[in-house]
């Protein structure tokens, strides 16, 4: 706890701790009770903090990088302070991020990403096969998770058999260990994030050895230059590899378990997406609606206004990205996925200048995975399931029962 701002008014003040431990269900019901009190709150944890939960005062935060920063020196898009070198570019603002951007988005085009559908497919499938006789599967080890990260390992040309190390070290980077004291979370984060680092130093060291020298991402971005056409400073492409390993490899992942946890405890909609494969990328945009992962921080540059709540300079804002998801006032029955909704300006990806570089290739995978296990599972049911909230929200585990399997390796 800390010393509240006296500009904080006492009757917006809530309990809220974002790592609590708390499932996604009941990190929802917290945000929407906190509605009558107004869009935006203050909460004493984690160094004290706005958060807003409607979808009009989160498309104000995160379209207005002027006002609200990603580069605050320690902190970053974080609740807390961290000792590492801030992610790149996602923490980082102005003319320096529009930079490391542009070297990104081709690397992320609708093109290019078009190109990898029959891999994902084939990675689907075989997927599918390992569990698919078996009549039952544990959805995030077994199909998500590693369907995510070897697509995303083998678009970085990393080795495979890193995979649930990898996935176990940017978990804890994101949220730290479960039911951990502050002080051991920051800890644990601290020390999973030197780790990726060094594995991404090891990565590039090879690259530049020339024992593996190929036309991988890994390679295009250590040969990439700057405006200036000077090469990317060591320690800015060590956070930029880490951050591109670990969103990689967490929220697609998150996006396409919740959407089978959904599925699986809703036997209409997964017969709806069954019959109507054509509709699946709008279906695919109603799960990314539902299921946002990225919970991001922003840090207030002057004194400004959101919906109608005065924030000061130097405030910390954290946009919870799921409950505008589930803003009433933008969706009608925004607690069910409408995979015939007519407008869905959901904002999983965020908006503005940070918008995720990414959203091509997650939207690809997902409509991929989607497809594919409906083709092969002729029905299936949820036995058991259990989620997560923090930085990143996202399930730990679905248990599933399958009936009448396809296998087609």
């Amino acid at each position: 706890m800390i010393m509240r701002p006296d500009h904080v008014p006492a009757d917006l003040v809530v309990d809220f701790n974002a790592f609590s431990g708390d499932s996604i269900e009941q990190a929802l019901e917290k945000a929407e009770s906190w509605r009558r009190l107004g869009p935006v709150v203050w909460t004493d944890h984690n160094g004290g903090h706005w958060v807003i939960t409607s979808h009009a005062g989160v498309r104000q935060v995160l379209s207005d990088a002027a006002r609200f920063s990603s580069a605050q020196p320690r902190k970053g898009v974080t609740l807390v302070e961290v000792d590492r070198e801030l992610h790149v570019p996602i923490e980082m603002d102005g003319d320096e991020h529009r930079q490391y951007r542009r070297l990104l988005i081709p690397l992320f085009s609708p093109r290019r990403v078009q190109q990898m559908q029959d891999t994902i497919r084939d990675v689907a499938r075989s997927l599918i096969a390992g569990f698919g006789e078996r009549g039952s599967c544990e959805v995030v080890a077994e199909y998500a998770r590693p369907l995510a990260s070897s697509m995303f390992l083998g678009m970085l040309d990393w080795p495979l058999k890193d995979r649930e190390m990898l996935e176990h070290l940017a978990e804890l980077q994101l949220n730290g260990p479960a039911n951990a004291t502050q002080e051991e979370r920051a800890a644990a984060k601290l020390d999973a994030g030197n780790q990726i680092a060094q594995y991404v130093r090891d990565r590039v060291a090879e690259r530049r050895s020339g024992v593996k020298a190929t036309e991988d991402m890994t390679s295009v971005i250590i040969d990439s230059t700057l405006d200036d056409g000077a090469p990317i400073p060591e320690n800015k492409l060590v956070a930029l590899l880490r951050l591109l390993m670990i969103a990689g490899l967490d929220t697609t992942q998150s996006v396409l378990s919740q959407s089978l946890a959904y599925l699986g405890e809703h036997p209409e909609a997964q017969e709806y997406l069954r019959t109507h494969p054509e509709e699946i990328p709008a279906i695919v945009e109603e799960f990314l609606r539902m299921g946002a992962p990225a919970m991001p921080s922003r840090t207030a540059t002057a004194d400004t206004e959101v919906e109608g709540v005065r924030i000061a300079k130097g405030d910390t804002v954290h946009c919870l990205i799921a409950a505008a998801n589930h803003d009433a006032a933008e969706y009608d029955q925004p607690d069910i996925a409408v995979f015939t909704r007519a407008v869905n300006r959901h904002v999983a990806f965020s908006v503005g200048p940070h918008k995720c570089i990414g959203a091509p290739l997650a939207r690809v995978v997902l409509a991929a995975a989607l497809e594919e296990f409906h083709r092969a599972v002729a029905s299936y049911s949820v036995v058991a399931a259990q989620s997560h909230s923090g930085a990143v929200w996202g399930m730990n585990r679905v248990d599933l029962a399958i009936k009448n399997a396809t296998v087609t390796a």
